[in-house]
């Protein structure tokens, strides 16, 4: 049989116990905020620890590919500096190619080397022009036969083939479409005659 001081000490223990329990609920809710931030750090505290293995592992990849992504970065900026300056090269080397001597000394070459001598091309004072002159200097355009004006167009379209017009295009590839037979009586101004027909991919460097 229990004594009514036992039974007193009991419900004074429950009610001790429930008040400590109300004071804890609210400190918490006086102190939300406070206790909302500390919640959340134990909540993290708990999963760094959980998984303590992964997140190293994490970071060991992470700097690496930070480290990674510099070093091309670094490449990156060194073949632009690469780029930038080959291409000024290629634009000063492409005033060559664009030049008109070279090309008056090759279609020259080449009408030397099929028999054609009694007249070649020379520059007119007009910068990117050229004309056809006779051995004694007289100017030749109204006087060349079908054949010969024929010959001269295609030699020239075979250098415009081989450079360009302007710097920006020298390098470009193009097709060629070269047809009709070279006994045809359409003036070469209108069309370019030759005895076969050919398409071929012609680089503007070769």
């Amino acid at each position: 049989m229990i004594s009514l001081k036992e039974q007193l000490d009991l419900i004074s223990g429950l009610i001790i116990n429930a008040n400590a329990e109300i004071k804890a609920h609210n400190n918490i809710v006086a102190n939300f905020n406070t206790e909302k931030n500390n919640l959340i750090k134990a909540i993290w505290k708990l999963l760094i620890e959980e998984y303590k293995t992964e997140i190293t592992q994490f970071n060991t990849n992470k700097n690496g590919l930070i480290a990674g992504i510099a070093a091309l970065k670094t490449q990156i900026d060194t073949k632009v500096t690469d780029f930038n300056l080959l291409d000024g090269e290629i634009k000063n080397l492409s005033k060559n190619v664009t030049s008109i001597q070279p090309t008056v000394n090759e279609i020259n070459r080449l009408l030397k080397s099929y028999g054609f001598l009694n007249f070649e091309i020379v520059p007119t004072t007009e910068e990117g022009f050229y004309q056809i002159q006779r051995e004694d200097g007289t100017i030749a355009e109204t006087t060349l036969s079908e054949g010969e004006i024929t010959f001269i167009t295609f030699l020239y379209y075979l250098q415009l083939a081989k450079g360009s017009v302007s710097e920006e295009s020298v390098n470009d590839e193009r097709i060629l479409v070269i047809d009709d037979p070279i006994s045809s009586l359409s003036r070469p101004k209108i069309r370019l005659q030759i005895n076969i027909s050919i398409k071929r991919h012609i680089d503007a460097r070769n």
